[in-house]
């Protein structure tokens, strides 16, 4: 996700990309996830062991650090009530529950800021 400023939202402080790229990965994942997130434990049904275990200390990672910062509060300060819906509806962690491109079409946030 980026802003207009074309700076990316859960782009982590103190991490340079090119330096590590895996560990400025890593912090974007778990940025995301305490946006997004948890995963449910029916994500297991379609991720391998090993993304699994990753998760699992992503959520580890958060529980010790900041916690669960739900969307709508952290979202709120950059993008209103609607955005953060339409954000939530195509945001879930399993891909399984997104809406597929067909239904976002028909996602009121497009009526309503397309009038």
């Amino acid at each position: 996700m980026y802003l207009l400023s074309m700076v990316h939202v859960f782009s982590p402080p103190g991490f340079d990309k090119d330096e590590d790229e895996e560990a400025y990965n890593a912090q974007i994942i778990i940025r995301q996830s305490a946006f997004y997130g948890p995963f449910q434990e029916s994500f297991a049904e379609i991720a391998t062991p090993h993304t699994m275990e990753q998760l699992q200390a992503v959520e580890q990672v958060i529980e010790e650090n900041r916690g669960r910062t739900p969307y709508s509060n952290g979202l709120a300060m950059l993008f209103g009530k609607e955005d953060i819906d339409f954000l939530h509806d195509i945001m879930k962690p399993d891909p399984r529950d997104r809406w597929s491109a067909r239904r976002l079409l028909q996602h009121p946030w497009f009526h309503s800021n397309c009038t």
